[in-house]
């Protein structure tokens, strides 16, 4: 079985393809990996009460100094990290996946919140 990290601070639930039961789950480990970004810039108020601001530049990953463990296959994180991740040659050797949270794959309980996925989309 592969080691798989989870880098992400919920806990990534995996149900059969019915979305009736979970089938695994993956814990978050003590590191979360997030994106770093340059700070934001006010432009202005919508409705006169809505602060708007610039989009996140981002500038790195954070902790930067990340290394995966010897014998840890892959790890998961969220799209956008993901994203960064292949976009700057970042991890190699080691699979990157992202829980898929479209609408074939996402569980939502009875009030829309999600509650896992059938499935992890590799980016790497």
């Amino acid at each position: 079985m592969e080691t798989i990290v989870n880098l992400t601070p919920h806990t990534v639930s995996i149900y059969h393809e019915s979305k009736e039961f979970k089938v695994f789950e993956f814990y978050p480990c003590d590191t979360v990996m997030r994106l770093e970004n340059e700070e934001q810039k006010p432009m202005g108020k919508m409705n006169v009460v809505v602060p708007v601001y610039s989009p996140p530049q981002f500038k790195g990953i954070s902790p930067s100094d990340w290394v995966p463990e010897k014998g840890t296959d892959g790890v998961i994180v969220s799209m956008l990290v993901a994203q960064y991740i292949v976009e700057h040659g970042m991890m190699d050797g080691v699979k990157v996946y992202v829980p898929d949270t479209g609408p074939a794959a996402v569980v939502r309980d009875d009030k829309g919140a999600i509650k896992g996925t059938t499935r992890l989309c590799r980016y790497k």
